[in-house]
Parts: C-alpha cells; structure tokens; sequence
C-alpha cells in the first residue's frame, strides 16, 4: 500500500520508491490538498462577501478571520514538506541517481531561489533557471527504476549515477 509506506518511511532517505507508488501519493495528497482548500476558500469568501455586502476587497483579505484557516492550511503543507522530500529522494535513488547527485541538484535548486530573492525575481534568466530545474526534477520522476544506472568510467558520470552493478 503507498499510502503506508509513505507514512512508514516519512523521515528515511535510504530505499526505493517505484513510479506508482511515488505518483500514487503525490496524487493522493494533491486530491486531499486541493479539496479542502477550495471548500475553506468558498466559504470565507462567501460569508465575508456577504457579511461585508461585497465591499472592499483588501479589507476582507486583512481579516483576521481569513487569516487563521490560511495559516491552518500552510502549517499543514509545511509538515508535509519534508515527507514528500524523503519520498522524492527515494524515488530518484529509484531511478540510478547517487546521493552526491541528488544533493548538487537541490543546492542548485536552493541557490537559484535565494538569487532569485535577493534580485526580487525581476531578472528572467532567474525564472527560467528555475524552471529549468523544477522541470528537470519532475522528469526524474518520471523515469523507470534504474535506467540511470551506468557502466561508464566517466568521473562525471559516476558523481551523478550509479554503476549498473550496484544496485
């Protein structure tokens, strides 16, 4: 069951994590995110709405009353974080990515949005950075189990994958 797994090896990095079993829960959470959300939204916008008679709009949004479920619900997304990090790990490991590999890549991946803080985003080599990767991690996703495994001698290589007779 993916769902089990998921919460058995909430904090372990070591291990495989199939496609289905990764797509299963990404899917699931997703599902289980975007319900709850676009239930909680309608209601305070409506009852505010109402209350207010449609009045200011920046005047809703400074509601305290908004505010609490808002919070609420990023709490919530924050503990997952770390879960579908693991999970990602996992996955990509899954995949014939070593360690070394996967870290440059989210170093990367977090200098690029630190840059992208300091300079306010206004540069769009920043965003398309940023994209680039984002995209590049999602088609790791993707990947059948081991097809990045490798025979070469390439020091580059062997940094980023794992050699065929590894795993």
């Amino acid at each position: 069951m993916p769902i089990k797994n998921f919460l058995e090896n909430i904090l372990i990095l070591k291990g495989k994590t199939s496609r289905l079993d990764f797509w299963y829960v990404i899917l699931s959470l997703l599902i289980l995110s975007i319900i709850p959300t676009v239930i909680l939204s309608y209601l305070i916008f409506g009852s505010l709405m109402n209350i207010s008679g449609g009045g200011n709009v920046q005047e809703i949004m400074e509601s305290t009353f908004l505010n609490i479920p808002i919070f609420i619900i990023g709490i919530i997304y924050l503990f997952l974080l770390v879960p579908v990090i693991t999970m990602t790990v996992r996955r990509w490991r899954d995949v014939g990515l070593r360690a070394s590999g996967i870290i440059l890549i989210f170093c990367l991946l977090v200098l690029i949005v630190i840059l992208g803080f300091i300079i306010h985003l206004k540069q769009n080599i920043i965003i398309d950075f940023l994209i680039v990767i984002s995209s590049s991690m999602f088609l790791i996703t993707l990947m059948p189990s081991q097809i990045c495994c490798t025979n070469s001698k390439n020091r580059i290589s062997q940094f980023f994958f794992c050699s065929k007779g590894e795993r």
